[in-house]
């Protein structure tokens, strides 16, 4: 019985890559473990040599994966040596095997190779405090980054040779001969997408053309394509022309610090050399598929990394399908690129806009041409001719007008997001199946797909409470079907606009009432993104409140009811608009940041309520035991954010909580905290919930 061989692998790559992806997904979802299982056993029946080199590969992933480990950085760290400076403000630096960031003012002084003291402050990285938060920590960790540190000086000790000393060399040189233009430099040779216009970063992605902004395999093909034409011209061996144009590549890497899009294409150009030269047969997909398996070797978790999923799913999408976009001329062939782009790359895409732009396959036709055959030559030649940076000018200037202009014209968002990655998984198995065989009806089960995950605001069958964790306060109530949106401050101003990205992922689509409870920063300071961002129907505040109070206002199935300012308050908290929600049974009552002066002349009114926002955040100013026990809830919530610099909760609030039947929530220990009404249930859900 024959044991099994590489060659055992040509053309049959897809099932290692399938059952590694099952396998990385079994890790968070106990439900693919059943699936792999069953995969394994049909591969066992189909070919069982195959099915030894699957468990062979996952054997090696799971060992790499389980001794896989980043030590946490010392609180005594005080030197290191210097990497190379990613960012304007931030570079990496290494101590013994352990690496960090370093942020300092004054990076760009900092050289790869130099030994550096420095004094300054560990950052406290937080796990996510909001469900679907960016989780920093598994980014750092993914990345085999130890921590983060603040320096406040540094001090330059000693320098020693370093590789990356040639991107920085390379990084001065742009900055030293380009005025007008570095941004595209820096942006196609270095790549630093952060070194373009936010503006038109923004357009860009909003479009669906941002990926253009991203060195990828079309970049690579051009440098490796020039390169073997003029080592062609001067009659080198194959042999020789492989071993000069790898060593290129291998710069190139080193000078975009080994990004996954050209580590993929250079690994792959290689590798489809070698396999000429020595005639194995090897498929372009089956060496694709080796490079992101060796990535994973290399680094387990690198699938955190949206360069890595984005370049391999979009290059395996095409790969598999080369009969279909062979067909057709040149032009056919560009849109149907153009469209498996779009297509396999949708789920990720979309999760950064939360929609998707119909346009985008024309778009991409367009602007793919006007960058291959205008703008990156003009980068590279411009690198080389620094004389030629007035034509380079006036070729991204045009790029930069007409990406303003289809962004003014032709800015038609859809909203779609896929808010679990079992969604996506089931995506990519109909995506598959669709062009295995393609015909109309196949296409019409991913369009039916599609639209099923664009109507989830409109298939949620349970009214919710969230109250999220920002600077400040703000919860959001929710019908079921999505009859009605309730949102209840908007907490503080946020530059990364972080309450818009909850209400995103939790499908909010229209909000049918914007209560602002009174005019203090942390309560209103996010309206302006919130208002830019959704369409609001009403906004109340405590300006216009007659219109609305004292009487029971209906929104679907929900009814909210503002109590009448029963005294002229002059503190703006005490003016807070106070509220009583019915969500399913239940009576929900919203103080704002209403203190004790407040608390007493509420008392005339029946404010009994089942769940209670405790008022002013926890603060001792508020929540006194009268006012509980008039209210007599059985829940209730602190609305208060974690590490606060005013110290919220009042340990004396927590006290008078406690000692009654309360069931107390808080925001600063908890994150995140939704509840759901299942039937006569209501279910609580945090960030920490298994």
């Amino acid at each position: 019985m024959r044991l099994p061989r590489l060659s055992d692998l040509k053309g049959q790559s897809h099932p290692i890559l399938f059952s590694l992806i099952l396998f990385i997904f079994s890790q968070y979802y106990a439900l693919f473990y059943i699936i792999l299982f069953s995969y394994l056993l049909v591969l066992f029946f189909h070919d069982w040599r195959l099915m030894l080199i699957v468990v062979a590969f996952l054997t090696i992933y799971g060992v790499v994966r389980t001794r896989y480990d980043v030590e946490p950085l010392s609180d005594t760290l005080s030197t290191g040596q210097v990497q190379y400076r990613d960012r304007e403000r931030r570079v990496v630096v290494k101590s013994q095997n352990q690496r960090y960031y370093l942020y300092y003012d004054h990076a760009t002084q900092l050289r790869p190779g130099d030994w550096i003291a420095f004094n300054g402050q560990q950052a406290v990285i937080n796990a996510p405090l909001n469900i679907g938060d960016f989780n920093y920590q598994r980014l750092l960790h993914a990345r085999r980054i130890s921590g983060v540190i603040y320096a406040e000086s540094v001090v330059v000790y000693d320098s020693q040779f370093h590789v990356y000393q040639f991107r920085d060399g390379v990084s001065r040189y742009i900055d030293r001969y380009f005025q007008y233009t570095r941004g595209y430099l820096r942006m196609f040779i270095l790549a630093e997408t952060d070194a373009m216009d936010q503006s038109i970063r923004d357009q860009a992605s909003s479009l669906g053309i941002a990926h253009l902004f991203a060195i990828s395999g079309l970049h690579i093909g051009l440098i490796a394509l020039a390169l073997e034409t003029v080592l062609k011209r001067v009659k080198l061996s194959p042999k020789l022309t492989l071993a000069i144009t790898s060593i290129v590549l291998i710069l190139v890497m080193i000078l975009t610090s080994f990004t996954p899009s050209v580590v993929r294409a250079g690994g792959l150009y290689t590798l489809l050399r070698l396999n000429k030269l020595l005639k194995l047969e090897f498929t372009a997909f089956d060496l694709t598929a080796l490079t992101a398996v060796l990535l994973l070797f290399f680094q387990p978790f690198y699938y955190y990394r949206v360069g890595f999923l984005l370049t391999y799913i979009i290059s395996m999408g095409l790969l598999l399908n080369q009969t279909y976009l062979r067909q057709g001329n040149r032009f056919k062939q560009l849109f149907k690129v153009s469209t498996l782009a779009f297509l396999f790359s949708l789920p990720i895409v979309s999760g950064f806009n939360y929609s998707v732009n119909p346009l985008t396959i024309v778009f991409n036709v367009v602007f793919v041409g006007y960058t291959m055959f205008l703008l990156l030559p003009g980068v590279y030649l411009s690198f080389f001719l620094p004389f030629l940076e007035p034509l380079l000018r006036v070729i991204s200037g045009f790029f930069e007008t007409l990406v303003e202009l289809t962004y003014t014209t032709f800015n038609w968002p859809v909203r779609l997001y896929f808010d679990h990655s079992i969604k996506i998984f089931g995506y990519y198995l109909i995506l598959g199946f669709v062009f295995n065989r393609f015909n109309y009806r196949r296409l019409s089960i991913l369009v039916l797909y599609v639209t099923l995950i664009y109507s989830t605001p409109y298939l949620n069958l349970y009214p919710r409470m969230v109250f999220f964790h920002v600077e400040g306060d703000s919860a959001l109530i929710q019908d079921r079907f999505n009859r009605c949106t309730l949102l209840i401050d908007t907490g503080d101003i946020d530059p990364y606009q972080s309450l818009n990205h909850h209400l995103h992922r939790l499908h909010v689509t229209t909000i049918d009432y914007v209560i602002i409870s009174h005019f203090h920063q942390d309560h209103y300071g996010g309206y302006a993104d919130l208002s830019s961002a959704f369409l609001i129907e009403h906004t109340i505040t405590n300006l216009n409140q007659e219109s609305y109070e004292n009487r029971w206002i209906p929104c679907g199935a929900l009814h909210f009811f503002i109590f009448p300012l029963e005294f002229p308050h002059r503190s703006e908290n005490n003016r807070s608009i106070v509220m009583k929600i019915r969500i399913q049974d239940e009576t929900i009552l919203f103080v704002g940041d209403a203190e004790i002066e407040r608390e007493r002349t509420l008392l005339v009114y029946d404010l009994s309520a089942d769940f209670l926002k405790i008022g002013h955040h926890g603060s001792n100013t508020s929540s006194h035991d009268f006012f509980l026990d008039h209210v007599n809830p059985r829940d209730a919530l602190v609305p208060t954010y974690q590490n606060n610099p005013f110290n919220h909760p009042s340990d004396a609030v927590i006290a008078r909580l406690t000692n009654r039947p309360i069931v107390v929530h808080r925001v600063d220990q908890e994150g995140m905290i939704i509840f759901q009404y299942r039937l006569k249930e209501r279910i609580k859900r945090t960030p920490f919930s298994p």
